[in-house]
């Protein structure tokens, strides 16, 4: 496998954000956030249940999903968010990213810090390269989520990036349940 690295903003003003990451790792799935590392260590279990306990009553929560939406897929994200929505008790948003990054996206990052943000990215099976280019439509969107993780959290945003690996569904339902138990009363 081929590592391409895509800038989409070349600035050298922009620190460093990988200073600042906490990252926890199990079964391929990984999550990246801003969030000091959970007392129990960087367990997926413990970085989740920091990250809900982050989210406040006026707040809303933003699913970003950075992946190919088929109908089992897309399922798989509404069942999430209606494990999320009730358990937090705030309002929760599945915006599939790049599109969202014109409009919404702008609220995001310039808007009142209400926002909580969950982006997900994964693996791309099939993927095409673009011609002309020597990198594919994945790399591109998985450049695109990763900008879009370091622009809010440069913005002092809240935000956690989950890599899904090469299974977003079975991935996202095991997400489903773990947040479910880290957020039963």
């Amino acid at each position: 496998s081929k590592a391409t690295t895509i800038r989409l903003l070349d600035d050298p003003k922009r620190r460093d954000s990988s200073e600042l990451l906490t990252v926890a790792e199990d079964q391929g799935v990984v999550l990246r956030g801003l969030a000091a590392p959970a007392p129990a260590g960087p367990s997926i279990r413990a970085q989740l249940a920091l990250f809900f306990r982050a989210i406040k009553p006026g707040d809303y929560l933003c699913v970003l999903p950075y992946l190919y939406l088929d109908e089992y897929l897309q399922r798989s994200l509404l069942d999430l968010i209606e494990v999320l929505r009730p358990a937090l008790n705030v309002p929760v948003t599945l915006n599939p990213g790049p599109r969202y990054l014109h409009s919404t996206g702008q609220l995001h990052k310039g808007g009142p810090n209400s926002g909580v943000f969950l982006i997900f990215c994964a693996q791309t099976v099939g993927d095409l390269e673009i011609p002309g280019e020597s990198y594919t439509f994945g790399d591109l969107n998985r450049a695109q989520a990763e900008g879009d993780f370091v622009t809010l959290a440069e913005a002092g945003r809240r935000v956690l990036q989950v890599d899904l690996g090469g299974s977003s569904r079975a991935a996202i339902e095991t997400l489903a349940d773990t947040a479910a138990q880290v957020l039963a009363p």
